[in-house]
């Protein structure tokens, strides 16, 4: 993250969720477990855990769901650790909010759209999610047309 000054990385509990329900969906009485492990950030007593989970289950497909759970929880601990350790930590959703926003209208005919059309939409979306009135958007870009316009070449303001 030092691309971004002053950031620090945080797994959002969307996705941690995620692979703590994906490890523990043959086993859910695991859950509490786990997410005591995360909750106070320990990893040794979270992979006992896993170990634990994987010893018990009897199926290799979920053997191997488990253990990549526990690889994506291992890889993003640091996110995990800063989470729930970093003063003032502010949890970003942008992806979630992104996709929804987007999603709402452009899945509609998701082969449909022009690179400009998704382009146009996709702003006039952001817009009305940061609280804009499209009728208001228009109606001063329509004043605004309305308006003659002048062009002033730079010899009338040197003379």
């Amino acid at each position: 993250m030092s691309w971004i000054p002053k950031s620090v990385y945080l797994l959002d509990i969307f996705h941690l969720n995620k692979y703590v329900l994906k490890a523990t969906a043959q086993n859910p009485k695991y859950r509490p477990k786990i997410w005591e492990c995360i909750n106070k950030c320990d990893l040794k007593e979270l992979d006992k855990c896993f170990k634990e989970l994987i010893s018990i289950t009897s199926y290799d497909k979920k053997v191997k769901e488990i253990k990549e759970s526990r690889r994506y929880i291992k890889a993003n601990w640091q996110g995990t650790v800063n989470y729930y350790n970093e003063d003032g930590a502010i949890n970003c959703s942008a992806e979630g909010h992104i996709s929804h926003i987007l999603s709402d209208r452009l899945s509609s005919r998701p082969l449909g759209w022009s690179i400009q059309g998704v382009h146009q939409m996709s702003r006039l979306r952001a817009y009305t999610a940061n609280g804009g009135a499209v009728y208001d958007l228009f109606k001063s870009k329509i004043n605004y047309s309305n308006q003659e316009n002048f062009c002033i070449s730079k010899k009338v303001l040197i003379q």
